[in-house]
């Protein structure tokens, strides 16, 4: 005995039936929703791959600028400024926030945030005068 198979989508003139019609909502609606977690995943992923770039650049830049201080024979005296300033570096930050217009001339916008992250964190000041100190 041959199993007659009911097409999901009707033939042009033909009447569609409630449970054709449902199983193609359905269908429709679990398509749509896989597409939505994809999406979802898919933007987590990117979020946490430009997180994880945004930190590489930000040590990669660093240890340009400590390899350059170092070249010019001031690593010493860099890293004992930063190391003694504590919380006076906040003022620091706060002045280069509201510079900022006039030093994105002369710097980059991101290098100017690393800057800014540097005087603002503890830990990365921190980081900042090891590199100095260990002439990295």
């Amino acid at each position: 005995m041959a199993l007659k198979v009911q097409p999901l989508y009707p033939k042009a003139g033909q009447d569609i039936s409630e449970r054709a019609l449902r199983m193609i909502l359905l269908s429709q609606v679990h398509l749509t929703k896989s597409i939505c977690t994809y999406k979802i995943m898919l933007a987590s992923l990117l979020k946490i791959y430009s997180l994880l770039m945004d930190r590489l650049m930000h040590q990669f830049i660093l240890k340009e600028w400590s390899q350059n201080i170092c070249a010019w024979g001031l690593g010493g005296i860099v890293a004992t400024l930063l190391d003694s300033l504590g919380p006076l570096r906040l003022v620091g930050a706060q002045f280069l926030y509201f510079s900022q217009p006039v030093a994105s001339i002369f710097i980059s916008d991101h290098r100017l945030s690393v800057l800014i992250d540097l005087f603002e964190d503890q830990k990365q000041a921190q980081v900042f005068i090891s590199y100095l100190r260990d002439g990295v």
